[in-house]
């Protein structure tokens, strides 16, 4: 078996970023809704591909969950936060996955500057993915109001340090944030990572080789003070 974790993009945010009204007239989607949808089926084979190969998490990158909205619903490639979540529900779809193989979702870069609990309770219950990964690394309100609503039963794996930034925090200030979550979620069920997904890490300039193997280094030190501690 490969225990391999493999990051997709997400059928919602391609659809969002990539639909043209123009190409409608020629036969072409006629909504980002529908170019959502057929790109939807397309990664739910690719994930079924993957599984059969022995890949066992998996992971799908959608910063359109927490941050961006649609300007209005004739903007060019608008998709609507009910659009996107049904969307992205088609491709993460818990039929004939064998047992142990878990899609995990990162739905945005950063936490909003406020977290709309209602929106968010949605969030987690119309996609059924097995593990959320979420922002962690600021220490805002919203970051812990993001883990705050999720279920109890839901896995959740927290980007605590930011793996694009040469600097390295105190190990005993990302501590005080791990504690704080602690106090809303078991912390034997929390997983850590440098970051909260492959599209936020891949848009923005790598880091040289000593400055990565020092952000591995603290969250892998940080990672034995939780249970949960695979990436």
């Amino acid at each position: 078996m490969i225990a391999a974790k493999v990051s997709l993009p997400s059928p919602a945010y391609l659809a969002a970023t990539t639909f043209d009204p123009g190409l409608a007239a020629s036969g072409g989607p006629s909504s980002a809704r529908e170019l959502g949808e057929a790109l939807a089926e397309i990664i739910h084979a690719e994930i079924g591909l993957l599984v059969s190969r022995g890949v066992r998490l998996i992971q799908l990158d959608n910063p359109l969950l927490l941050g961006h909205v649609a300007a209005g619903p004739t903007a060019p490639g608008a998709l609507s936060f009910e659009d996107a979540l049904a969307v992205e529900a088609l491709a993460v779809r818990p039929d004939e996955r064998p047992e142990g193989v878990r899609i995990g979702v990162c739905p945005g870069r950063r936490a909003p500057d406020a977290v709309d609990r209602a929106r968010v309770e949605r969030l987690y219950g119309a996609v059924p993915a097995d593990r959320w990964i979420l922002p962690y690394d600021r220490g805002t309100a919203a970051e812990l109001d993001l883990l705050r609503a999720l279920p109890p039963e839901r896995d959740v794996c927290l980007g605590v340090v930011d793996a694009t930034t040469p600097e390295l925090e105190e190990i005993d200030t990302v501590l005080a944030r791990i504690d704080a979550g602690a106090e809303v979620k078991d912390i034997e069920d929390m997983a850590l990572s440098p970051s909260r997904g492959f599209a936020d890490v891949a848009t923005r300039p790598l880091l040289g080789a000593e400055d990565q193997r020092r952000k591995l280094v603290l969250v892998e030190t940080l990672a034995r003070y939780c249970w949960g501690n695979e990436f």
